[in-house]
């Protein structure tokens, strides 16, 4: 993601609830509900797909942009043919890309 995050606001105000509910209550573990359930789940989706996937579905990518629109500043649109895929700029590392091509013209 770029360096200018734009957080949802929805999160933001779940988040000052378990700070508060945190404070409030010390040494008490937050409850578990279920929308904070798929926050959670949503979030470590979003996070595995943006942190170690070097190409992204159609459906990956329209999942992460619903999540964060900042997607779109970190990913770029290359279409293989399997269909529509993007390449996930925070993942991919042109000497990693330059460095398998050369492992392969080795073999």
């Amino acid at each position: 993601m770029s360096n200018n995050n734009v957080v949802n606001p929805e999160v933001l105000v779940r988040m000052n609830e378990q700070l508060d509910f945190l404070s409030a209550n010390p040494g008490m573990e937050m409850p578990m509900t279920s929308s904070l359930y798929d926050e959670q789940q949503e979030f470590k989706r979003f996070e595995g797909i943006m942190n170690t996937q070097e190409y992204l579905t159609q459906e990956e990518y329209d999942f992460c942009f619903a999540y964060d629109k900042s997607v779109r500043e970190d990913t770029t649109f290359i279409g293989l043919s399997e269909g529509n895929t993007y390449l996930n700029l925070n993942v991919y590392s042109e000497h990693d890309h330059e460095k398998r091509g050369n492992d392969l013209m080795e073999y």
